[in-house]
């Protein structure tokens, strides 16, 4: 496998996981959360170093070592707070200025996350009683997230952070022992706390509780992203690809196609005469035209091809590893396809024919997606040009030179 390939198939995996969406939408974001990283993962490992030593400590240096983490663990806790304000304040902004929703929640929800996963993966290293409420503070996020409402989110996080702030005070002054709530620590008589049994018993119904809730949500999410994306590249008449999407799939295509040495053929085609049947039947008429159109070209591709409306009567397949003789067939064939289809509207048959202009990559003057494009759609007008109802294939040398197939 060459490197070409392994970096391809780097990016292929990149692209299909949903937050790349959202850290590309903020560059910005992206570069302060990686450096924040940086910062954070010297500090776990120096926290973990630290509390690696307690059990052979005295009882003094444990109470050196606990108030150290503390005292750490909030001070990296208030800088949170402050950043998340600041990126919630940040996103209101963007919001002003007609900037996205996604692209203004982007910062707030790195950070939060950020903040949150730290806390779990330090609390365990070091065994405090912060990790299960941690846990559950990760689950809580896990579920809000995909509601991209930040007032709630917001008032979650600072409530669990208070809700800590109080816990360890209380547990570092003796108040209330809270730390035995969530931590197997014995106590005098070797035993660990009456209400520890109690306690570990909710948190741990609790979690599956709230895992089952996220697994659940996050599922909808996704089927609700799916349904998003799918909307925006389909065509809503004839459910092909929209014009957008099929640009996209092209540029792609087209890459894979230089890289990969593979031919890439694209058929453009145009119904003949239209706007007649629109002015004669109704536009009811020429929608159920363009619905039997799609059906025929779907029929009529290969699985992989990538079939779409490109405006009004105006159709293109892309054809990828398809040399020029299978795709003037398969051009041929839609076309014969077309012709002999009569389409039924309000009691009246309705006899439509199209012209078919046909390019493939490697050839001369094709150095890019749009210039293959560009000659299939001349060979689209040299076939109306030369009576409709015909295929016409992009010569190899001059755009004015075809051939008739």
């Amino acid at each position: 496998m060459s490197k070409e390939d392994i970096k391809q198939k780097a990016m292929d995996l990149w692209d299909s996981i949903p937050l790349r969406d959202l850290i590309n939408t903020a560059p910005v974001e992206k570069t302060l959360f990686l450096a924040y990283i940086s910062i954070c993962a010297p500090t776990i490992y120096f926290i973990a170093v630290a509390y690696g030593y307690i059990e052979q400590a005295s009882n003094q240096n444990h109470a050196i070592l606990n108030s150290t983490y503390t005292a750490l663990f909030l001070l990296i806790c208030v800088a949170h707070i402050l950043i998340l304000c600041h990126a919630i304040a940040r996103g209101k902004r963007l919001l002003r200025l007609g900037a996205s929703q996604v692209r203004a929640d982007a910062l707030w929800y790195l950070v939060a996350m950020s903040w949150v996963i730290f806390s779990l993966s330090t609390t365990y290293l070091v065994g405090t009683y912060y990790s299960d409420g941690m846990l559950l503070l990760l689950l809580g996020f896990t579920i809000s997230l995909p509601l991209q409402r930040a007032k709630p989110l917001s008032i979650a996080f600072g409530s669990a952070f208070v809700f800590f702030i109080l816990l360890t005070i209380s547990d570092l002054s003796g108040v209330f022992p809270a730390g035995a709530l969530f931590a197997n620590i014995p106590y005098e008589n070797g035993q660990p706390w009456a209400p520890w049994h109690a306690a570990r018993l909710i948190m741990g119904f609790s979690t599956f509780i709230l895992a089952f809730v996220a697994s659940q949500t996050i599922a909808a999410w996704r089927r609700r992203e799916l349904a998003f994306r799918e909307a925006s590249n389909t065509d809503g008449l004839t459910l092909l690809s929209n014009r957008t999407y099929f640009l996209e799939c092209s540029n792609l295509a087209f890459q894979n196609a230089n890289r990969r040495t593979d031919a890439l053929a694209c058929i453009m085609l145009d119904l003949d005469f239209f706007k007649r049947i629109n002015d004669t039947y109704g536009h009811h008429a020429g929608d159920r035209v363009l619905i039997a159109v799609a059906k025929v070209l779907k029929q009529n591709a290969r699985e992989y091809d990538e079939v779409c409306r490109l405006g009004g009567e105006e159709f293109a397949i892309l054809m990828p590893a398809t040399t020029i003789d299978v795709a003037t067939q398969v051009a041929s064939r839609i076309r014969k396809r077309l012709e002999d289809n009569l389409i039924e509207v309000d009691g009246q048959s309705v006899k439509i024919t199209t012209s078919i202009g046909v390019a493939c990559y490697p050839d001369i003057d094709i150095y890019g997606i749009e210039d293959l494009l560009k000659k299939a759609d001349l060979a689209l007008y040299e076939a109306k040009r030369r009576g409709r109802n015909k295929v016409v294939i992009a010569g190899e040398t001059d755009y004015s030179k075809f051939k008739t197939a």
